[in-house]
């Protein structure tokens, strides 16, 4: 009896135990794998889930996503973290990450698919593919969440990027090269308001949407060409089909190639919009840092990238990132550039700086972007803000490689953003061309590794031929005759100076109203070479001469002001006949005349001409005929 009692009551307390882990344990349909969210709001929360075993399939700074049947779930459960069912069933299931910027409307997402959790102003969605681009379009941006283990963060904190930003002539020479001409004709192309050339022929890129098929195979070709013409290795990394790769350029390093630092941006734009800022600008930044960077030698690898699959949830760049780190590369750091063109005209030049706080060193990245911004005194007004994720860096952080947004204010966002209206009439050129030149920077200096070419200095003064007088805002410009343009500027004292690679150049000296003069250089390793000019105006005869004259007190009727017009080449000399035996000179004189009819001459003479003009003049009391001689010129 007594041994039945015992038995009674284990029996009890096993009941009560599995109905107390019931309601402790998430329900599963099945005891296959559910898509579990593990909380990690505690310090510690990370160490206990890593030493479950279970994959990371997305890391969310504050909780991450893995796969976990019943025992699993047990097993995090009896690590004391906290975690929640999302979905009971993986098979057959895309997921996504869903965000809004915050100034813009928030979709209805569960129009889109079903709605599973919410982690500030994004949520997670179980959708069909087919929809991606239709909530994209209504104005969130996607990251697709693969079933795919990544890597844990690491707590990794040493150095790798300089602390300290010291201007470096030589790339001061590349930025200086970057003209708002040639960012807005790149930006223009891209958009499809200027033709390419690519695959043999001029084609005008109409959409740069993924899966346009031949406009955006054209596109990938054109950077592609473009960058084998600057002598770059090109990958065209096939992550879907042959029409939309990621296009990737090469400089391979001299000394240590095997450490790669990638600069980038995402090709692809959304259906309908010509994509002028989201992203044609980070892509001309990155075809602009290949055009420079292809002047000079690395000891490092240096990869320029060209994301497609971005607007449907970071799909090529994911692919990339993946088989980089399957394939073990080290990738020591990625600038992922996107929108960087857009500020509303007259307001702050605020940009925006995203790193993430599970891979320490790119918060250095960030703060070292922000640094080369005040060291080449370029006009933009760096933020800092951790774990925006909606674009192609977020593929290197979930495989653990240090990387960084930049973009532009999140408070100032680009109202065109998605639409047709996205053109490049609608950016700020100084905004634009300024974020372009401190991408290049940050890319040179992140590295570390420009192998400094054999330099000599480039001096001189440029002068007026006439009497040596000094020329400031000369523009002098050498060639090096490859392709290589290094520009510099006079001062007010008629002086330029620049560091230039040892070469044999073509410098010329333009000044607008001048004739453009050139000579030859030689550019010798550690010595001074000096070039002076000596610069001609151009010679424009006066021609058009005329004059105005209106009273300066109609009602005294006495006092006249005469006012030449003319045009030709400056100085012009002016000589008044005012026909009251009364001379005067410069382009405009005053006159007080008695009552009478006058003969007003006047002579005009520059150094390649004359000209006269003349006119008869009534001045006497009446307010009328005052105003009479204004008909005249």
């Amino acid at each position: 009896m007594k041994k039945r009692l015992i038995t009674v009551m284990v029996l009890l307390v096993l009941v009560v135990t599995l109905i107390g882990n019931a309601q402790a344990m998430p329900s599963s349909t099945s005891d296959g794998v559910s898509l579990v969210y593990v909380d990690l709001t505690h310090p510690d929360d990370l160490t206990r889930f890593a030493a479950t075993h279970l994959p990371i399939y997305v890391y969310l700074d504050e909780g991450l996503l893995t796969g976990a049947n019943r025992a699993d779930q047990r097993n995090l459960l009896d690590a004391g973290l906290t975690i929640q069912v999302l979905d009971t069933d993986l098979r057959s299931a895309t997921y996504y990450l869903a965000e809004t910027h915050p100034v813009r409307p928030v979709p209805d997402y569960a129009a889109y698919g079903l709605v599973l959790l919410h982690i500030d102003n994004a949520v997670l969605l179980r959708m069909d593919p087919a929809q991606a681009d239709a909530l994209t379009q209504a104005g969130a941006e996607l990251r697709q969440v693969t079933l795919t283990p990544k890597p844990l963060p690491t707590s990794q904190t040493e150095q790798v990027f300089p602390a300290v930003v010291e201007p470096d002539p030589i790339v001061q020479g590349m930025i200086d090269q970057i003209s708002v001409t040639q960012v807005y004709t790149y930006d223009r192309q891209l958009a499809g308001e200027l033709p390419v050339w690519v695959d043999g022929d001029w084609y005008t890129i109409l959409t740069r949407y993924t899966y346009s098929g031949e406009p955006i195979q054209k596109a990938t070709h054109f950077v592609g060409q473009h960058m084998q013409d600057l002598g770059l290795g090109v990958d065209y990394y096939l992550w879907n089909n042959d029409s939309n790769p990621d296009v990737i350029g090469e400089i391979t390093g001299l000394e240590n190639p095997d450490d790669i630092f990638i600069i980038g941006a995402h090709l692809d734009a959304v259906q309908g919009s010509p994509g002028a800022d989201d992203n044609g600008s980070g892509s001309v930044a990155t075809l602009l840092a290949a055009d420079l960077f292809s002047q000079y030698q690395w000891g490092c690898t240096m990869r320029f990238a060209f994301w497609t699959g971005e607007e449907q949830g970071l799909l090529g760049s994911h692919a990339y990132a993946q088989n980089a780190y399957n394939q073990g590369e080290n990738i020591v750091g990625y600038l992922n550039l996107d929108m960087i063109a857009w500020n509303t005209l007259e307001s702050d030049p605020y940009i925006y700086l995203s790193y993430t706080n599970s891979i320490p060193q790119s918060h250095d990245l960030a703060l070292l972007f922000g640094d080369v911004i005040g060291a080449y005194s370029l006009d933009l007004l760096p933020t800092y803000h951790p774990d925006l994720w909606g674009s192609d860096h977020n593929s290197f952080w979930d495989f653990g490689y240090n990387s960084i947004l930049a973009i532009e204010d999140e408070t100032d966002f680009n109202p065109y953003y998605h639409s047709p209206q996205d053109t490049p009439a609608h950016t700020d050129p100084t905004y634009f061309t300024d974020y372009v030149k401190a991408s290049v920077a940050t890319f040179a200096h992140m590295s570390g590794c420009l192998i400094s070419p054999e330099n000599g200095t480039l001096t001189g003064t440029v002068t007026l031929a006439e009497d040596g007088s000094p020329l400031e805002s000369v523009i002098v410009t050498s060639d090096d005759g490859q392709g290589n343009t290094y520009p510099a500027t006079t001062d007010q004292d008629g002086n330029y100076n620049m560091l230039l690679p040892t070469d044999t150049y073509t410098v010329t000296a333009a000044l607008e109203g001048y004739t453009p003069q050139s000579k030859m250089a030689i550019i010798v390793a550690d010595q001074e070479t000096v070039v002076d000019f000596a610069l001609e105006p151009i010679c424009i005869p006066v021609n058009g001469l005329g004059f105005t004259w209106l009273p300066v007190d109609p009602f005294n009727g006495d006092l006249i002001t005469f006012t030449a017009v003319t045009s030709g080449t400056l100085p012009i000399d002016f000589q008044w006949d005012l026909g009251d035996t009364y001379t005067g000179t410069g382009e405009t004189v005053a006159h007080t005349y008695p009552a009478g009819s006058y003969t007003v001459d006047l002579l005009a003479t520059n150094a390649c001409g004359v000209d006269n003009a003349s006119h008869d003049i009534l001045v006497n009391q009446y307010i009328m005929e005052l105003y009479l001689p204004l008909l005249y010129k």
